[in-house]
């Protein structure tokens, strides 16, 4: 995140929802490099938890795994591409539903991923 962006982020929450996805993105892209014989939903699994971990949660490593893998499932099951970026919009709204509410476009983002799983439910 360059400099600027990241004060904007400060005081505009849409810089900050785009920037939460983005870094949930990244995080991926660095477990796909460090754990390059993952199938997806593992690497979508590694990936929620590296987030949690990274938001200070106090986590039980007994039953970390499992969540996480309870908590991907429905993401592996997009295209490639597509399940990341639905996780990252989904972990938005579990840390800043705020975002999520002031500005749809990320709800609508979702839905529209969602779409293929969902369906018009």
């Amino acid at each position: 995140m360059g400099i600027l962006r990241a004060l904007k982020s400060i005081v505009d929450s849409e810089v900050m929802g785009e920037e939460i996805v983005k870094k949930v993105i990244d995080i991926f892209d660095e477990t796909v490099r460090y754990s390059p014989g993952d199938d997806r939903h593992e690497l979508l699994a590694k990936t929620y938890i590296s987030r949690l971990i990274a938001r200070g949660e106090n986590i039980n490593e007994d039953l970390i795994a499992v969540q996480a893998l309870g908590q991907t499932q429905v993401f592996s099951m997009l295209p490639e591409g597509k399940d990341i970026k639905a996780l990252a919009l989904h972990m938005l709204y579990q840390e800043r539903p705020d975002i999520i509410e002031s500005y749809p476009k990320f709800g609508q983002e979702y839905q529209r991923l969602m779409e293929p799983v969902v369906g018009n439910q």
